[in-house]
């Protein structure tokens, strides 16, 4: 049995469904639909489609918290300006997303920066003919001169954009090229008047991910009340039960 079989025949704690991990594939979804899904704080990668309330990280269960950003009242922090600032002499544009050998080996470059939770390969995030399937899907190219440095790719509803995942050159790390991805596509949203950019999940815990929770007009997802204003506090009074549980030691007590 692992941590998720547990959880799932075992676990039910105030009134939370024990449905922690849910999946279904879906080849096409229109634009509403799309928003319906990410406002339930359901996620995509390629057809496959997920509403994770926790990940395994080594040992350990970790809350998973979905971030969005309204991006109407969404302006940069002194620090992201900074990176804009810094990242001027790059030249980015927004097109179809493409899936080509190009950016499979930037994935791979930038996939050996991970220690744990490695990412295997691109097309895990991106379904076959992924400027259509499931939904639109967009990409930002990042340029030095004519070299590619950085990818980022965005699902397209009808009054959202969902960030699915961005890569860039683990030698121009430097320039922070994932919030300035980030930024862009919040930049791209405010041109095209949607109303929210859905950054992906993060953790409650401190994690890898949590240049995520930096942006203004922030909101995360209470999995007992919903959406709700994220102010840069830490989220202690919100945590799950849960969260931080060692795998190990629940597993070995359902095995014996």
């Amino acid at each position: 049995m692992d941590a998720r079989e547990w959880l799932e025949l075992s676990y039910n704690h105030d009134n939370i469904t024990t449905e922690f991990f849910r999946r279904f594939e879906c080849s096409r979804v229109t634009p509403e639909m799309l928003d319906a899904l990410l406002a339930d704080a359901w996620r995509h990668h390629g057809t496959n489609f997920f509403r994770d309330m926790f990940n395994v990280v080594g040992d350990h269960l970790r809350l998973v918290v979905p971030l969005r950003v309204r991006v109407r009242d969404f302006e940069p922090s002194r620090s992201q300006r900074r990176i804009l600032r810094r990242n001027a002499d790059l030249r980015w544009e927004f097109g179809d997303a493409e899936h080509n050998r190009i950016k499979d080996e930037l994935f791979n470059r930038h996939a050996e920066r991970f220690d744990e939770n490695r990412p295997q390969q691109l097309s895990d995030f991106l379904a076959h003919q992924a400027h259509f399937r499931p939904c639109r899907t967009l990409e930002c190219r990042v340029y030095l001169a004519d070299e590619l440095v950085a990818t980022s790719f965005v699902s397209q509803g009808k009054t959202a954009l969902s960030s699915i995942y961005a890569m860039f050159e683990p030698g121009e790390a430097r320039r922070s090229l994932g919030i300035f991805t980030l930024l862009r596509e919040i930049e791209f949203a405010q041109r095209g008047g949607y109303e929210f950019l859905y950054l992906g999940y993060a953790h409650a815990a401190d994690s890898y991910y949590d240049y995520k929770k930096g942006f203004a007009a922030c909101e995360y997802f209470d999995w007992r009340r919903g959406w709700r204003p994220y102010d840069s506090k830490p989220l202690a009074s919100e945590l799950h039960p849960l969260d931080g549980l060692e795998v190990r030691s629940f597993l070995d007590e359902a095995d014996a």
